[in-house]
């Protein structure tokens, strides 16, 4: 009978626990910290995060579900980390996503124009996209400190979509580990399923394999314009689809 009557009140005494958890304004979420790589939260962000958690249980908040809701219904955030801090709040770390290339539209053109060096000018529409590394469009517009992919099939674009076609994505990232390796891509071109060509700052032509790994490409590439460096010679040309590269000289 003692032992019955033990686990009759254990049985009340964790229900009424449960109970006050449950019901209890005390676990209530009532202040919220939101911050956006080292600022504060646009105001929109602020107000949705707020709808979806104020006043709500922070025991039973369910992180998962508000980070999907977050991250679908605003594409230029890229991770979100949330923090219960007991009894009752909540902290936001947003990470938003970086504008690493800009693409275009090459028109085209039946005569293409050169530079008196030889360099070719190349003519793009007027609708530009930046995208980050994963391929996702952050915004309409364009920006000159970024390198351009010229595209020379036109094709439709939306805000927070991700390129459709892998060549592109593969393209972005060889763009980014050039910057990362302080090359200076300026504008690139996939002239084929398996190739890209890219226009470094001071003029050279630079020819990738999109089906080789980046990064032992780009050493062969900084070893290439350090040597010419040193024996004084302009490169036009460079070919890394090879075993051993072609190197084409002014």
């Amino acid at each position: 009978m003692k032992a019955i009557l033990k686990i009759l009140f254990l049985l009340i005494f964790l229900g009424g626990i449960s109970l006050f958890v449950f019901k209890s304004d005390f676990f209530r979420v009532k202040k919220i910290t939101c911050r956006w790589e080292g600022d504060s939260c646009p105001p929109e962000i602020w107000n949705e995060l707020t709808f979806l958690t104020f006043g709500k249980n922070l025991i039973f908040l369910k992180k998962k579900e508000i980070s999907k809701k977050i991250l679908s219904d605003y594409y230029i955030i890229k991770n979100l980390k949330i923090k219960k801090i007991l009894p009752n709040k909540l902290v936001f770390e947003l990470e938003k996503r970086r504008q690493v290339a800009v693409l275009g539209f090459e028109l085209n053109l039946e005569k293409k124009e050169a530079t008196s060096s030889g360099k070719p000018i190349f003519e793009t529409t007027k609708d530009f996209f930046l995208v980050d590394e994963e391929g996702i469009v952050v915004k309409k517009g364009n920006d000159n400190l970024l390198p351009l992919i010229l595209l020379s099939e036109e094709f439709s674009l939306n805000i927070g979509q991700k390129i459709p076609k892998e060549e592109i994505v593969e393209a972005i990232k060889f763009l980014t580990t050039l910057r990362l390796n302080l090359l200076e891509p300026k504008v690139a071109k996939i002239t084929s399923p398996y190739s890209l060509t890219v226009w470094l700052r001071d003029g050279e032509e630079v020819v990738f394999s999109l089906r080789k790994e980046i990064q032992i490409q780009v050493d062969s590439l900084q070893f290439i314009l350090s040597r010419s460096k040193i024996e004084g010679r302009n490169i036009k040309k460079i070919d890394l689809r090879f075993d051993k590269p072609v190197v084409n000289y002014e």
